[in-house]
């Protein structure tokens, strides 16, 4: 388990959310690791298109080469929705949201490698 600090979106009722700024998720790597890709979720509530209560979707982007290290990041990214995809979403809600309010995003904008 490992935490995420950067602005993200919470949901707090049904079609609502709100900003939330620490996030908790975990990953878990699979035997044959890094052949295949770690299995990724989240601990804590969030509201984004590629993320849902039992999976944090990084297929569009694993590379076998990818650290461990590099993934929080990619994962800190989502959060903060410096990435997401539309096209093939986990939360159907939260992709319209992204489309509707392109000109908001991201939520915050940092370069969240700074220090690899």
């Amino acid at each position: 388990m490992f935490e995420i600090y950067v602005a993200g979106l919470v949901p707090t009722e049904e079609d609502s959310f709100s900003t939330g700024n620490v996030h908790r998720a975990e990953i878990f790597l699979p035997l044959d690791y890094p052949r295949r890709p770690p299995f990724c979720r989240m601990l804590t509530p969030v509201f984004h298109p590629n993320i849902n209560p039992q999976k944090i979707c990084i297929g569009d982007h694993w590379s076998a080469a990818q650290s461990l290290s590099q993934l929080v990041i990619r994962i800190a990214e989502m959060l903060c929705y410096q990435s997401y995809n539309v096209k093939s979403p986990l939360n159907a809600n939260a992709a319209a949201w992204a489309q509707e309010n392109f000109s908001r995003l991201p939520l915050q904008k940092v370069d969240l490698s700074e220090g690899l």
